[in-house]
């Protein structure tokens, strides 16, 4: 653990998810796949629709309507459309295509557990402090098995936007009835969670579960109040 500004008790936690408490990327790599299998099984218009095809129609419904980059759910749901519509669905069965692939993508996507060692730090640490969740993506915390940890979640998108402003990190600050200097954030990006962090007057500890940690390597502008090297170097700080 680095410490690189003076260690102050904090009394609550607040963690990013995606590639802080599980590597991320290659659930979405499978999770887009197994989307293409099940189309092209369950709708012949999207036969010969492979992962190329989504990505385009993600770009060409970005291209459409740029709000979708504010809100991941949104941004799937305008992705699905875009490439049904393009495949030829219509109407009714455009829409229950749009909702069924959508509900589809969200098991798939959260069809994963935790590693057992991260649920027993967090279930340590929920012992002494509140643990909020604070997430860009949607994942289903219920189905990843910690949801019971975390005594708020918040999940960007329109009405609370993504990290990093600071509208979640103020949701927390309100929910927890806390000052902002007395909650540690927890995360892997230093634009998103650092910066973010900082600038919500929030303590923050970089940690990347999905990448080796140098520092020179990442795009640095404001340093964290402290570096982890593991997860359980956070039970370090514990009361």
């Amino acid at each position: 653990m680095i410490f690189y500004r003076r260690w102050q008790p904090v009394k609550a936690l607040s963690f990013d998810l995606d590639d802080t408490l599980y590597f991320n990327q290659p659930i979405i790599e499978r999770t887009e796949q197994q989307l293409v299998d099940y189309f092209q099984n369950l709708y012949p218009q999207c036969r010969n629709s492979d992962s190329q095809f989504w990505q385009q129609a993600k770009r060409k419904a970005i291209e459409q309507d740029p709000q979708l980059l504010l809100d991941f759910t949104l941004m799937r749901r305008g992705t699905l459309r875009y490439g049904f519509q393009q495949s030829g669905l219509q109407g009714q069965q455009l829409e229950n295509a749009v909702e069924d692939g959508f509900n589809e993508f969200y098991r798939l996507r959260s069809d994963f557990t935790v590693p057992i060692e991260v649920t027993r730090i967090l279930a340590n640490l929920a012992k002494a402090y509140p643990l909020v969740a604070i997430t860009n993506g949607n994942v289903n915390l219920d189905k990843i098995g910690i949801a019971d940890y975390f005594s708020h979640r918040f999940h960007g998108g329109i009405k609370q936007t993504l990290k990093p402003h600071r509208a979640m990190f103020d949701l927390t600050r309100q929910a927890l009835n806390l000052n902002a200097s007395e909650i540690l954030h927890v995360g892997d990006s230093f634009t998103n969670d650092v910066m973010g962090g900082i600038k919500a007057g929030f303590k923050t500890a970089w940690y990347a579960e999905d990448r080796e940690m140098l520092i020179k390597q990442e795009a640095v502008s404001l340093l964290p109040d402290i570096q982890i090297h593991q997860l359980a170097d956070l039970e370090f700080l514990l009361p």
